[in-house]
């Protein structure tokens, strides 16, 4: 199988717990767009045992708080995609992941599908911090 998110550079990861990690969306819906990616491969989410799904969660409630405290962000939405039926020739990663995308002003919720590519400022300050609430959360 060769699924891009079962092999992800340790480079790539802003955050992770044991069972799942966080990465920089590479074609945002706004900036600070997020993905929480299990770990193991799993392509839908009723797939995912319990106390696994429980780790996962708690990792994107720490998304969330980063997004809100770290870019001011006035909100987010949290997002699973489920499309069995997109062509073959479709851009669809076939692993399960949880979009973390905040919201900075109303218009922002109604753009959803206009994704644009990913920013080396953005990622550096996705990077900054993201390494400082982890830094903080293991004080």
């Amino acid at each position: 199988m060769d699924c891009r998110f079962c092999n992800l550079s340790r480079d790539a990861i802003l955050l992770e717990s044991n069972g799942w990690q966080v990465v920089a969306d590479l074609h945002p819906s706004t900036d600070g767009h997020v993905l929480v990616i299990p770990k193991k491969h799993y392509e839908v989410l009723h797939e995912v045992p319990k106390e696994e799904l429980t780790e996962g969660m708690e990792l994107v409630k720490q998304c969330q708080l980063v997004l809100l405290r770290g870019l001011n962000a006035k909100g987010t939405q949290i997002r699973n995609n489920y499309v069995p039926f997109v062509n073959e020739n479709a851009y669809v990663v076939r692993h399960l992941h949880l979009h973390v995308i905040p919201f900075y002003e109303p218009q922002d919720f109604k753009q959803l599908h206009n994704r644009k590519e990913l920013t080396p400022q953005i990622l550096e300050k996705l990077k900054l911090i993201f390494k400082e609430y982890d830094k903080q959360a293991r004080l």
